[in-house]
């Protein structure tokens, strides 16, 4: 007697898909869709405590350099606003998105003027500090021990990084500081 698939490993198989997904769509320059998908299955996955891959942006992998190429290729407020949208919008919808039998509005943009000047990072350099520590996927708690200050502190910075960079998870700031650290980008330059 064979057992079925159960509803947990199903969606886990179905986030999975969706980061598949998004790197064809990124591979083929539909860089919104792959931003979508890559909210999508981040909300797909939270639940059940796996991890969103800032590993796989600091190691290099597959997935790390598309979710890259996707912020690179869109800036981080287009990226930003995609991946919210992505993370909004149920999975049987995003499903057919992803295939493209529905197509989705643009995303709607945050309002500009949340980078300051391109030529000056929007973070302090202590939230600079920390989001590098956060693309090593340190927890608060590890990235407090490293920088001597409490986790609650930690806490508080990474929600103004969060705030300032118009994110919604780790792995965005993960993405960002991959980006911000590329050979195209000097150094202490923010990236539009």
């Amino acid at each position: 007697m064979s057992r079925g698939i159960d509803v947990d490993d199903k969606l886990r198989i179905i986030g999975q898909t969706l980061h598949a997904l998004a790197v064809v769509s990124q591979a083929e320059g539909n860089l919104v869709r792959a931003a979508r998908l890559y909210g999508c299955a981040e909300a797909t996955l939270e639940p059940f405590g796996i991890p969103y891959y800032q590993y796989a942006i600091a190691d290099e992998t597959v997935l790390g350099r598309s979710i890259v190429a996707v912020l690179r290729g869109l800036g981080p407020q287009a990226f930003a606003a995609a991946w919210a949208e992505g993370r909004r919008t149920p999975v049987e919808a995003m499903i057919e998105h992803a295939l493209g039998r529905v197509t989705l509005p643009a995303p709607v943009l945050p309002s500009p003027g949340a980078y300051g000047d391109p030529g000056i990072s929007p973070l302090t350099p202590r939230e600079s500090e920390v989001a590098r520590l956060v693309t090593q996927g340190l927890s608060n708690r590890e990235v407090g021990k490293a920088l001597t200050i409490s986790e609650r502190t930690v806490d508080a910075h990474v929600q103004h990084i969060l705030n300032k960079l118009g994110f919604n998870s780790r792995a965005q700031i993960a993405a960002w500081v991959a980006v911000s650290r590329s050979p195209t980008t000097a150094p202490g330059q923010a990236v539009r």
